[in-house]
C-alpha cells in the first residue's frame, strides 16, 4: 500500500477481508492516517510510513501493551514522584488514539522532534489549592499584625516619654519586624491566589521571591535578635541595677539595634548573592530541609541554628532574674521590673515556640520515617503553608503580650485617642455654631425687610 497517495479507506469490512493481517506499510501516503477499524485488527502488530504532522512523518507504529501507553491513551496525564510539584504531559490526539488501541511509536520517544512539537509538558502542583486554602487565614492575622504592630511603632516614635524609654525601643523594633513579616505573608498569599501555579513559576518565582524572602528572614531575624535584646535589658535592669555603667542606655540601644539590622541585612542578602536560594519552593522561603544543593542546605541549617542558640541563650538569663528577684524579697523596685520581665518572659516564649515548630518539623523529616506514612497534601502543609501562617499569628500576638499591657504605653494610646475624638467633636461643635449664626443673620434680614 505504500506510495499509493491512499485519501480514504473503507474501514467497515476490513476485519473480515483481511483477518490475518499483521504489518501495513503505507509509506508515502501522507494523506491518509490509520482508522479505529485498522488498528483494531485482532493480529496487526506494526504499520509502517504513518505521517500525522510536518515533525512524526514515516513513524513505525508497533503494538505493545506497556503501563506508558496506557497512560498516554487518556490524552494527558501528570508525574509527581511522591511529591507536590511534577509535570503534565499532553498529548495529540492522534498520538493519543495510537495508544488507545495499544500502538506506540519510536517517534514519540523523548527528545525527538516528534516528541518536542506532538507533546505540550506544563507544570502542575497538586497540593496548590489545599494549601492556598490555609494561607487563607494570613488575610486575618496578617492584617491584624500590620495593624497593631504598626500602631506600636508609629506612638512609640511620636511620644517622646516612649521614645525615650529603652525597652519601649526594642519594642518598637521588633513591632516593625512583626510589620514585615505580615507583609511578607499578605504579599504571598495574594500572589498564590492570584496566579496559578504556572504562573506563579514564571512570573513570580524568578522575579519577586528574592523581595518577598527578604522581607520574611529581615523580620524573623529581627524578632529573635530583638528578643534577646529585651531579655538582656531586662537581666541588667534586675540583676545589676545598682551598677549604672552595666546599664543600657539611649546610646547603646541604638547602637545594639544598628548593628542587629546590619547583620539581619547580611544574613538577608546572601541567598540573594548566591549562598542559599529563595526560589526552591513556592513560599520564597530559604529554609530547605532537602540536601541536593550543598549550599542551600548549608544556609539553611546555619540560619536554623543561630535562631535556635539565640533563643536558648535567653533561658540561663532569665533564670538568674528570678533567681535574684526571689532573693531580694519584697524590695518595690525589684517587683515591678520582676512583673516587667514576666512579660517580655512570655513574649519571648512565645516566639521561641513558634520559631521551633518549623525546626523541629524539619528535623523529623531528615532524620525520621515519621512524614512517610502522611499523605502528599498533609506532609506539604506541615512544612510549607503552615509555618507561615503560624509566623504570621506569632507576629500578630506579639504586641498583645506586651506593648498593649504597658501602662505607659496605654496612657499614651488613649490620650491621642481622646485627643482624636475631642478634636472630632471641636469641628462638630464650631460646624454647628457656624450654621446657628448664618440662620440667625437671615433671620435678622427678614425682620428688616
Amino acid at each position: 500500500m505504500s506510495l499509493n497517495d491512499i485519501i480514504w479507506w473503507e474501514g467497515n469490512t476490513v476485519a473480515i477481508q483481511l483477518p490475518s493481517l499483521q504489518v501495513i506499510d503505507i509509506t508515502g501516503n501522507h494523506r491518509w492516517k490509520p482508522t479505529k477499524q485498522v488498528l483494531e485488527l485482532p493480529v496487526l502488530q506494526k504499520i509502517r510510513g504513518v505521517t500525522w504532522s510536518e515533525s512524526c512523518q514515516n513513524c513505525t507504529l508497533i503494538k505493545n501493551f506497556s503501563n506508558e501507553l496506557i497512560k498516554r491513551s487518556k490524552g494527558s496525564y501528570a508525574e509527581h514522584g511522591g511529591w507536590c510539584r511534577g509535570l503534565k504531559f499532553s498529548f495529540g490526539k492522534h498520538a493519543a488514539e495510537f495508544a488507545l488501541h495499544n500502538f506506540s511509536s519510536q517517534c514519540l520517544s523523548k527528545k525527538t522532534k516528534c516528541y518536542d512539537s506532538d507533546v505540550q509538558i506544563t507544570k502542575v502542583h497538586r497540593c496548590w489549592k489545599a494549601d492556598n486554602d490555609v494561607l487563607n487565614l494570613i488575610y486575618i492575622f496578617g492584617t491584624l499584625d500590620i495593624f497593631l504592630n504598626g500602631i506600636v511603632v508609629a506612638l512609640t516614635l511620636s511620644a517622646s516619654c516612649l521614645r525615650g524609654n529603652v525597652t519601649m525601643k526594642f519594642i518598637a523594633n521588633l513591632a516593625f519586624s512583626d510589620v514585615l513579616i505580615g507583609l511578607y505573608g499578605i504579599l504571598i498569599a495574594i500572589s498564590r491566589r492570584v496566579f496559578s501555579y504556572p504562573e506563579f513559576e514564571s512570573k513570580i518565582l524568578p522575579y519577586f521571591c528574592f523581595f518577598f524572602g527578604f522581607l520574611w528572614v529581615l523580620g524573623a531575624f529581627m524578632t529573635t535578635v530583638t528578643s534577646v535584646l529585651l531579655t538582656y535589658e531586662r537581666y541588667v535592669v534586675i540583676v545589676y541595677g545598682m551598677v549604672p555603667n552595666k546599664r543600657i542606655n539611649a546610646r547603646k540601644a541604638f547602637l545594639y539595634l544598628v548593628a542587629s539590622w546590619v547583620l539581619a541585612t547580611t544574613v538577608a542578602i546572601l541567598p540573594i548573592a548566591g549562598i542559599g536560594s529563595y526560589t526552591t519552593n513556592t513560599f520564597c522561603l530559604p529554609i530547605q530541609p532537602s540536601r541536593k544543593v550543598a549550599s542551600i542546605f548549608g544556609y539553611s541549617v546555619g540560619i536554623t541554628l543561630l535562631g535556635v542558640v539565640l533563643y536558648l541563650s535567653t533561658i540561663p538569663l532569665y533564670i538568674q532574674i528570678f533567681l535574684y528577684a526571689r532573693k531580694s524579697g519584697s524590695q518595690i523596685g525589684i517587683k515591678r521590673d520582676k512583673v516587667l520581665a514576666k512579660r517580655i518572659a512570655i513574649l519571648v516564649f512565645s516566639n521561641m515556640v513558634f520559631c521551633f515548630f518549623p525546626t523541629i518539623t524539619g528535623l523529623l523529616w531528615q532524620l525520621t520515617p515519621a512524614f512517610k506514612n502522611l499523605n502528599v497534601i498533609t506532609r506539604e502543609i506541615l512544612v510549607g503553608p503552615l509555618p507561615v501562617v503560624l509566623y504570621t499569628v506569632n507576629s500578630f500576638i506579639n504586641p498583645l503580650l506586651y506593648a498593649y499591657r504597658n501602662d505607659r504605653f496605654k496612657q499614651v494610646f488613649m490620650r491621642k485617642l481622646t485627643s482624636r475624638q475631642t478634636s472630632s467633636s471641636s469641628v462638630g461643635q464650631a460646624s454647628r455654631g457656624s450654621n446657628k449664626t448664618s440662620t440667625t443673620k437671615r433671620f435678622v434680614n427678614l425682620e428688616q425687610l
